[in-house]
């Protein structure tokens, strides 16, 4: 993290993920690879699966943040708790169909590439945001909660698929899943819920069976992201899993995002960018959007930049 952080000041000295995301990530499925090599992401993110070309590309999670996703698990005004499309669960050997995502729906405000590059104290706020919802909503779907309590988009597809919002989550899920429509399970990324080789169910398991199974009392919540090595998309996103004492950590694709957490908070304990009025910044430093500098420590240990 001190080496990304090094490399995204030497690309962006001064200047915040949110920044730069806000005015180089487009809506359309336009050809980004012009941009994502001159904004220095592709020195970044270096992934060799990631994909820059028109249609379905490294954006394609953010456009489909500013939409009611396919299948939506609950939504507040800043975050959207989603089942992703592709396979689900692809590097996991168990309990694949609990792979959730947690994802900014915001069109404006704090936003983020990717958690391991540096935070302003407002991207800070929208992690530990994520976080929050990531477990409430494994407490949701354990309980197997109405779907009144899982906000407005889920309360959209319930009525489009003509559930009462007494319906219990699990039961939503699973019914979103099995009625997905042909042009979105055989699309791109389409959808494909594969089994894994340690999971307990047989093949013909129905998949409300499959999630009572991967949210049952023995399972406990993992939240993770990928590295810039290892990323396809370029919207911020936590992945959650359930895992139990027989599942791999998941180490060697993934990230625990609590511990990411921690290191960003001990940063901006010890070397912090404090955000100053005046005097006014000498000529020739960057100013972030909101027209206020930030001053840099000398230090090359800076990682969490504060704004506030």
């Amino acid at each position: 993290m001190i080496d990304y952080a090094t490399k995204w000041s030497s690309l962006h000295p001064n200047t915040s993920q949110t920044t730069v995301f806000r005015r180089s990530v487009p809506l359309d499925p336009v050809d980004f690879t012009s941009t994502f090599r001159d904004t220095g992401l592709s020195q970044v993110f270096t992934g060799s699966r990631i994909r820059t070309g028109e249609g379905f590309n490294c954006n394609f999670l953010y456009r489909s943040t500013q939409n009611v996703p396919d299948i939506p698990l609950y939504s507040d005004k800043d975050n959207t708790l989603l089942g992703p499309l592709g396979e689900p669960g692809r590097d996991v050997n168990k309990h694949k169909v609990s792979h959730l995502m947690v994802v900014p729906n915001g069109s404006e405000g704090a936003i983020d590439f990717n958690l391991m590059l540096p935070s302003t104290s407002a991207e800070m706020d929208l992690l530990e945001k994520r976080m929050k919802v990531a477990t409430k909503v494994t407490q949701l779907l354990k309980d197997n909660s109405p779907i009144s309590e899982c906000g407005p988009m889920v309360a959209s597809k319930a009525e489009e698929k003509g559930l009462p919002l007494t319906t219990g989550i699990r039961d939503y899920f699973a019914h979103m899943i099995d009625t997905l429509p042909d042009s979105v399970r055989n699309g791109q990324p389409g959808y494909n819920l594969l089994k894994g080789d340690m999971d307990e169910f047989d093949d013909s398991a129905t998949t409300l069976e499959r999630i009572n199974l991967a949210f049952g009392p023995e399972t406990h919540l993992k939240m993770a992201i990928q590295p810039p090595t290892k990323n396809t998309q370029l919207v911020t996103h936590i992945h959650m899993f359930m895992v139990d004492d027989e599942q791999p950590v998941l180490e060697e694709n993934y990230v625990d995002v609590g511990v990411i957490h921690d290191i960003k908070l001990d940063f901006l304990e010890d070397v912090p960018l404090v955000r100053t009025r005046t005097p006014p910044p000498p000529i020739g430093d960057t100013v972030d959007e909101e027209n206020v500098a930030l001053q840099r420590c000398p230090s090359s240990r800076n990682y969490a930049h504060r704004d506030d």
